[in-house]
């Protein structure tokens, strides 16, 4: 089940979107099981997957550092994320938690990793762009918790707020950059990127009508819209 969510709700305010995101799920469950409030259904927990910087203390644990891309609520900055979904569901009459926290760059590399024991890494490139990896736990010097069980650590890269003067950024990401939610934040994901794709390109179509190098020969008004063209 894929349930698009609303624009308003990314620059609203916390209470809003989690109710949604509970309500959705709570639609869901209801829809293949017949009912959420069967006592079979309320026992379960679910994993929650956000692509989103988090601090991790535990896999039930994870507070929010910032939001990226298009998302802009403050409020739920620094707030345990399962928390607030466990509130919203209750207000839904659920009794089912959310256990775990993990974001896609992680879930994906937990999955490639049941299918095939090869699997060492995994890349996201999607709205935003991600990277996790494994890792010898003894060549983790910042990490503090007891041994792992297995010797490795999982890596949660959060490339996509990489910065360097190699990057071959144009005067045309220079601009997006600096009209975006976060100046000079998450450069390498504005780059390549599907939350930002097709705004690079109305850019670059519109400097082309401004010089009139198009067919246009005029500047349509619907071109200076940064959301003329759907990301994709």
């Amino acid at each position: 089940m894929e349930v698009d969510l609303p624009s308003y709700l990314m620059v609203g305010n916390s209470e809003e979107l989690y109710n949604y995101l509970a309500e959705q799920v709570v639609k869901f469950i209801s829809a293949s099981h017949g009912s959420s409030s069967a006592p079979d259904v309320q026992s379960k927990e679910i994993g929650v997957t956000f692509a989103f910087p988090v601090i991790h203390n535990s896999a039930s644990e994870g507070v929010f550092v910032e939001w990226n891309r298009v998302f802009n609520i403050k409020e739920t900055v620094k707030r345990d994320a399962l928390t607030m979904i466990n509130d919203a569901m209750e207000k839904h009459g659920s009794e089912m938690r959310a256990s775990s926290l993990v974001n896609d760059a992680v879930g994906t590399l937990v999955g490639g990793k049941y299918c095939s024991r090869d699997i060492v890494a995994a890349v996201i490139l999607g709205d935003g762009t991600n990277a996790a990896y494994l890792e010898r736990f003894d060549s983790v010097p910042k990490w503090r918790g007891p041994q792992p069980k297995h010797g490795e650590l999982v890596i949660d890269m959060e490339w996509g707020d990489f910065l360097s003067s190699h990057l071959p950024v144009t005067e045309y990401d220079v601009h997006l950059d600096a009209e975006s939610p976060r100046p000079g934040k998450y450069i390498f994901e504005k780059l390549i990127s599907g939350a930002y794709l097709g705004d690079i390109v109305r850019r670059v179509l519109l400097k082309m009508v401004e010089k009139n190098c198009s067919i246009w020969g005029h500047c349509p008004s619907k071109a200076k819209n940064t959301i003329c063209f759907k990301n994709f």
